[in-house]
């Protein structure tokens, strides 16, 4: 995220650290949700659950790329981290 902070902060002019807030957000809710996330691989397969993540992961990519406020820029890190990475899913399907 830090890469795009400067590009991001030119054009809209809301500061380093109104913009981290939005990294600060995924990585609160993707630490609270891993328990969950492991949950729904354990329940439905790593194989789906990777497949619907790479879904809501690039509709939220999607949706930061058409921000244009910070509550627009906020909400797109939340779906985000409600779903699990490849790593994690992977860890569980080895077990």
């Amino acid at each position: 995220m830090d890469y795009f902070v400067d590009p991001i902060d030119a054009k809209f002019h809301w500061g380093r650290t109104s913009i981290q807030v939005a990294f600060t957000i995924f990585v609160a809710t993707e630490t609270w949700l891993v328990p969950v996330e492991g949950w729904f691989v354990d329940r439905f397969g790593p194989r789906i659950v990777v497949m619907f993540g790479g879904i809501v992961v690039a509709a939220a990519w999607t949706m930061n790329s058409f921000a244009s406020s910070l509550p627009m820029l906020y909400t797109p890190p939340q779906s985000q981290a409600s779903v699990p990475e490849p790593s994690t899913a992977r860890a569980w399907a080895t077990r």
